[in-house]
């Protein structure tokens, strides 16, 4: 079953990059974001029993134990299911109005008001990120929506754990950090053994910059949950942010292991590749998740820039015009383009790439730098040694 995707923006390859002068897939790249875990019923209901498990990352299923809510009938559980199909189908619409009919039939309930708050959460298309909805007066009103409803799960329910994860998922999408640790807390703190709750509030940890503490919490939803792919990539991540590079490798391998199809984690094992000095299997591992994922522009920024850094100029040109053939708002794009025409003499074609860059991100400060180096005056002769 389905719930709110957790992702985080983490600036990935461009902290991978930061020693060069070009920038690999950075801003807003769903490349450097952390993956979806598993994801179990948006409204946090529970149907395991003992002879089927809950899914993995089901907060439900440790939070249902503690719950002061009524039962839920016969037909209140109808309409969460229908809901929660619409939701696994990501048909947002039709799921919120579906959780808003269980409302109707279930008032006293928690599940129909958290599993609504996701729908309108998901519907949204920002990631679960430091402030990600804030810019958007129109998201940020729906956030809003979404933290009110939670608000009223919290009140029916205060043992209801879904309530407080998502809550602490919303606020931080508005950029209210310590509102989204407060309820993350609060929601580990009613399920501790479920690896959802526990790995959100590491992502979020990340996000605020709280880099050793989020790899406590990642590593811990690991052990919690050993067999999802997911989660070992978002632990691999906040490794690699933390300049653990060696050990972020490893985690990434795990990660392919566990799922060979993840275009996403051989990108970013590809960018950690390129940070210890594999250029040769740096470009294997992101050919292949170009290859998964031949419409993600992202990857083709990253492969790029190995290209770049193996001087296969030719590739890297093709590689950021393919990206930039499919996202020409793709400012990394544009950036590592300029950069690459620097290093192959072609400066006209460099200042088109930089001044373009600017015009979509006019405080780009890699494309300022080399700008101002292709403007500047050449220097003045020496004087003639006297004699």
């Amino acid at each position: 079953m389905a719930r709110a995707t957790p992702t985080l923006v983490t600036r990935l390859v461009t902290v991978v990059l930061a020693s060069a002068a070009v920038v690999g897939a950075c801003a807003g790249g769903a490349a450097s974001a952390p993956a979806a875990a598993p994801k179990p019923s948006a409204s946090g209901t529970s149907k395991s029993t003992a002879a089927a498990p809950a899914p993995p990352s089901s907060v439900a299923s440790t939070a249902s134990t503690a719950s002061s809510a009524p039962p839920l009938s016969s037909a209140a559980q109808a309409a969460l299911s229908t809901a929660d199909g619409a939701f696994a189908a990501e048909e947002w619409s039709k799921a919120e109005a579906a959780y808003q009919k269980a409302e109707g039939l279930a008032p006293k309930h928690p599940a129909p008001y958290v599993g609504r708050a996701r729908a309108i959460l998901s519907g949204l298309g920002v990631p679960f990120d430091l402030g990600s909805a804030s810019s958007v007066p129109a998201k940020q009103k729906r956030v809003k929506e979404a933290r009110a409803l939670l608000a009223t799960a919290q009140k029916l329910d205060p043992k209801h754990a879904p309530a407080w994860i998502e809550s602490g998922r919303a606020a931080l999408m508005l950029g209210d950090g310590a509102a989204a640790l407060a309820d993350l807390d609060r929601g580990v703190a009613l399920a501790p053994a479920d690896a959802e709750a526990v790995s959100a509030r590491g992502i979020a940890k990340l996000a605020l910059g709280k880099g050793d503490e989020a790899i406590v919490d990642l590593k811990r939803a690991i052990d919690l949950d050993p067999t999802t792919a997911a989660r070992r990539r978002n632990y691999a991540t906040a490794l690699l942010l933390q300049g653990r590079t060696a050990e972020a490798v490893k985690a990434y391998e795990r990660a392919i292991d566990l799922d060979p199809t993840s275009a996403g984690a051989r990108n970013d094992l590809g960018a950690a590749l390129l940070q210890l000095g594999d250029v040769p299997r740096a470009i294997k591992e992101l050919e292949a998740a170009v290859k998964l994922a031949p419409d993600e522009p992202v990857y083709r920024v990253v492969l790029g820039f190995a290209y770049q850094s193996a001087k296969r100029w030719a590739d890297a040109e093709a590689a950021y015009k393919k990206a930039l053939a499919l996202d020409d708002k793709r400012t990394a794009a544009w950036v590592n383009l300029g950069s690459l025409y620097l290093q192959m003499g072609k400066k006209d074609d460099a200042r088109a790439a930089l001044k373009k860059a600017l015009t979509l991100d006019p405080g780009e400060p890699r494309a300022k730098a080399m700008l101002e180096d292709l403007d500047a005056p050449p220097p003045k002769p020496a004087p003639a040694p006297k004699k």
